[in-house]
């Protein structure tokens, strides 16, 4: 696990200078408004890709780790075969469907918009079928291989193209788009590659087993779930550029990138963290789990607390290494940034479900977060602009993981935070 999470949190912090870089660049290129339209048509890509991918990924971590784990070769050979036909087919049907409504409302959204929605659209089946490899590489124990494709080899393709592109010609919005689905196909091609050197021979060997029904009624509630995560991470800049403007949702932008640095530690820690909780709780060493959750959520906390308060502190020159039209984004980079560290420190609350089979209380949990999330923008976005699309989007967030540390304590008797163990035995 240790070596897991520190190849996952090097290629995170790799991945990170690579998209920090690139968003420098872009903004630097396309200035607040064009970036803010580039940001708005990547928001939604973002949160389209969930449906697209149909709740998969957390699906296949779980089940492969299971199949492999009891050499349960012709359903491991079934259940990734179909995935990916899935996520094709779901892929190409929600681009068709957006495409149409982006119709019906360009006369409302304006042409800019639209045709940045448009050009985006053709990523989806790339992006649902790196999701779907991640999720089988994962689950095989390849946690820094699954992350590489999305990780490193996309950002790293975006900004050599981004580069490359800016000296032939003047970058725009639609353009810069377009560049990110050339570069999404390269992480494609790459991660395909990954999955066939790591997928177990005995596996190939085999015709595989469809189990439809029983994989459907897993990955509804994951899907669900997801789709939650991406709502409640991208949500706030959708309606920040609908409710204000372009350029605030540039800005706004740029303020949920910053505040996501708090997320490195916790991040590197989950992903090798999930087949080991599916590992335990199949076993049934409770008592083991909570050690390996405790010292986990530590870790977390210690590697998170002091970026935050770094970005809280520093937050204007963070910003102003974007330009001097994003240092009004620093209020909204603290509060995002102490929602984030208040986040991290919950504990790996929605693996502990997921990875045991309780994810339909996650999936309650991130369907009423995204209610509070919405309606709170609604309500302080008009009032307090990005600030309080910052505040609307860490109340969703701290309310959320509140939620599944509580289904986590009822269901499986597990402390998810920093203090687990020591909670655990007095309780005991």
């Amino acid at each position: 696990m240790v070596r897991g999470a520190s190849g996952v949190l090097a290629l995170k912090v790799a991945s990170t200078a690579l998209t920090f870089a690139t968003g420098v660049l872009l903004a630097r290129i396309l200035g607040a408004e064009e970036y803010g339209i580039y940001a708005y048509a990547m928001s939604w890509m973002l949160m389209l890709v969930v449906p697209a991918s149909m709740g998969l990924p957390v699906l296949l971590t779980r089940q492969v780790a299971c199949y492999q784990s009891q050499e349960d070769w012709d359903p491991l050979r079934g259940i990734t075969r179909w995935s990916k036909r899935v996520a094709l087919a779901a892929s190409v049907a929600v681009a068709l469907v957006v495409a149409g409504l982006v119709w019906v409302l360009r006369a409302k959204l304006g042409s800019p918009i639209s045709l940045a929605i448009w050009v985006s659209l053709p990523i989806l089946p790339f992006l649902g079928l790196v999701r779907v490899q991640e999720g089988v590489l994962r689950g095989l124990g390849q946690a820094v291989v699954a992350q590489t494709p999305q990780l490193l080899v996309l950002p790293l393709l975006f900004i050599v193209l981004v580069g490359g592109f800016h000296l032939a010609l003047d970058l725009s919005a639609q353009a810069a788009v377009l560049i990110r689905g050339l570069a999404a196909g390269g992480a494609c091609l790459v991660g395909y590659l990954f999955y066939r050197r790591s997928f177990p021979e005995s596996a190939m060997q085999v015709a595989g087993e469809l189990r439809v029904r029983e994989w459907l009624g897993g990955a509804f509630p994951l899907l669900l779930i997801a789709a939650g995560q991406a709502i409640n991470a991208q949500v706030g800049i959708v309606m920040v550029g609908s409710l204000l403007d372009s350029a605030s949702s540039g800005i706004f932008t740029v303020v949920r990138r910053g505040a996501t640095f708090v997320t490195f530690t916790m991040i590197a820690v989950n992903m090798p963290l999930a087949p080991i909780i599916a590992s335990l709780y199949t076993q049934g060493d409770m008592e083991r789990l909570q050690r390996v959750v405790t010292k986990s959520a530590r870790v977390v906390l210690l590697g998170s607390l002091p970026i935050a308060l770094g970005l809280v502190v520093f937050g204007d020159w963070v910003l102003l290494i974007f330009g001097e039209e994003f240092v009004v984004g620093r209020v909204a980079l603290a509060i995002s940034a102490l929602g984030m560290l208040i986040n991290a420190s919950m504990g790996p609350v929605e693996y502990l479900l997921n990875m045991t089979g309780h994810q339909w209380d996650a999936a309650k949990a991130a369907v009423l977060s995204v209610f509070l999330n919405v309606a709170l923008g609604m309500v302080l976005i008009p009032i307090w602009d990005i600030e309080g699309a910052a505040i609307a989007s860490a109340v969703g967030i701290v309310a959320w993981k509140a939620m599944l540390a509580g289904w986590v304590l009822k269901r499986l008797a597990i402390h998810p935070t920093a203090l687990g163990d020591i909670l655990r035995r007095r309780r005991t």
